[in-house]
Formats: C-alpha cells, structure tokens, sequence
C-alpha cells in the first residue's frame, strides 16, 4: 500500500476549510484504497509541527488570520523541501469577501513568501475550489 502523508494547518476561522479537506481525504481513500493507495491526514491539531517536515504533503489556508503555528509550520516545511524535496508545500489563501480585510501580519507574511521566498500560493473561494485544488495536488505526489 503507498501511503501518501498530508499535513494540515490553518487558523480557528478555517476549521470548517480544514473539515471539507478531510471529508475530501475519506471520500478519496474510500476510492482509492482497493488500488492500493491511502491518503493519511495529519491534522495541525493532532500532530506536532515536527511532524509536518515528515509528511509528503504540507498545506497551509490563510484567509483573513493567522496563527504563529502556521507561519512556523510553513517556514519548517520549507525548510525541510529545499533540502530533502519534501514535503511539497501548498499554500493556500482564501478570497476575502466583501469587506473584509486582512492582517497586517499575514498581509507581510504572503508578501514574505512571495518575494523573498519566490513561493507560489494558490487562492481559492468555495469548498468545491479548495477541494478540487487539493485533488490535483494529491494526484501530484
């Protein structure tokens, strides 16, 4: 069986984000696990951030906050790819909605990751993006 790692982090205002992905992760291994491929989803809740540098994929959701686990859990997976190639890293940012805005501190962290760290992030805007976005990561790996 090939068991594919996938480590997730947000801030407390994407937990429902976070849930549709392991909704998504359950559907797929249901698909997925007669062929001989299991998808584990580690959770930021329920794994340690030293554990994110073991998975094979590392995804991230920022929308209007963040937490400092976040940033670190990203800046340690990056760490981790350019030196071992894993895990991949995705980055994603939730669409703001009409007024609503972001925090100087994750708006300083995006332009980070951007500019000195030449780090693509995906953007997305509903539970059927997200979950499609994160379907052809995991094809990927």
């Amino acid at each position: 069986m090939r068991t594919i790692k996938l480590y997730i982090t947000c801030s407390d205002e994407l937990t429902l984000d976070k849930n549709v992905i392991g909704n998504l992760v359950r559907q797929l291994n249901t698909v997925n696990n007669p062929k001989g491929i299991s998808i584990e989803l580690w959770d930021c809740e329920d794994y340690d951030l030293s554990d994110a540098v073991q998975s094979d994929m590392f995804v991230a959701l920022f929308h209007k906050e963040a937490d400092k686990l976040s940033f670190d859990g990203v800046e340690k997976a990056n760490e981790a790819y350019s030196i071992k190639k894993s895990p991949k890293v995705f980055i994603y940012f939730k669409d703001l909605g009409e007024g609503e805005t972001t925090e100087e501190e994750l708006t300083r962290f995006k332009q980070h990751l951007c500019d000195e760290l030449g780090h693509f992030v995906n953007r997305y805007f509903s539970e059927d993006s997200i979950k499609f976005s994160i379907l052809m990561q995991v094809m990927q790996v």
